[in-house]
């Protein structure tokens, strides 16, 4: 798999982990990779390969502080998964450079829920930037 293969698939599986859990702030939720739109096999299931891909988008983000997750089990599920300070700051946020006034988070729900990858990507990246910029901040380095 090439390497603008990887960054869309985890623009999209990160918009996505992003519009479920901004529609359930600021309660905990579960999900899992059957909660997103990932190819199915010929039995209808989520290939071994696909439902690593979403885990692996889902601990990033983790990792990088846009959410809390209680814990996760072996098949990618991740179970009293919430929004951080950081994850909802970013989704709340109202570019300038957006002619939509609604905050990113609903942004991106609304791309993902209307099935407009290449949207719900752009948002996705205008998010991360502002997560960038807001643990800058937050460290006391200028941005």
């Amino acid at each position: 798999m090439g390497e603008q293969e990887n960054i869309d698939r985890f623009n999209k599986y990160a918009s996505e982990a992003f519009a479920i859990l901004y529609s359930f702030f600021p309660q905990a939720c579960n999900f899992g990779p059957h909660d997103f739109d990932v190819p199915k096999d010929e039995d209808g299931g989520i290939t071994d390969e696909d439902a690593n891909f979403v885990s692996a988008t889902v601990n990033w983000l983790k990792d990088e502080g846009y959410l809390r997750i209680m814990s996760a089990d072996m098949s990618g599920n991740f179970y009293g998964a919430v929004l951080t300070g950081k994850g909802l700051a970013v989704l709340k946020l109202i570019p300038d450079a957006l002619s939509n006034p609604a905050p990113l988070g609903e942004q991106i729900q609304a791309a993902v829920k209307a099935g407009s990858v290449s949207v719900a990507k752009t948002l996705l990246n205008t998010a991360l930037d502002a997560g960038i910029k807001y643990t800058m901040a937050h460290a006391g380095i200028p941005v």
